[in-house]
């Protein structure tokens, strides 16, 4: 049986959890960090943020912001979604895989 390239290997996971914001509601009193396409609503709350400007700068920049929220040593990482197409549907992917242990 043979796999997907896709499938064989497994990405990068932080030590932290990986979740996305709107799956899960924001507790101020976890050490957190955020990565998306929009600013999260107390973003003075969170260790670190990070505001991309466009989709492409998300997919880009994803893996140094969770090497980032490692050495901040956050407890959760919340992951703004973005659209379910094209890169898109990667980054989610990429969120996805990063978030199973």
């Amino acid at each position: 049986l043979r796999r997907s390239p896709g499938l064989r290997h497994r990405h990068y996971a932080p030590r932290a959890q990986v979740v996305f914001a709107d799956e899960v509601e924001m507790e101020p009193n976890v050490m957190a960090s955020f990565i998306g396409l929009r600013e999260p609503m107390h973003a003075s709350s969170f260790a670190l943020v990070r505001v991309c400007r466009s989709v492409e700068e998300y997919g880009y920049e994803l893996y140094q912001f969770f090497r980032d929220s490692d050495a901040l040593r956050v407890e959760r990482i919340y992951c703004d979604r973005p659209s379910d197409s094209g890169l898109g549907r990667t980054i989610i992917d990429r969120i996805g895989r990063a978030s199973r242990r």
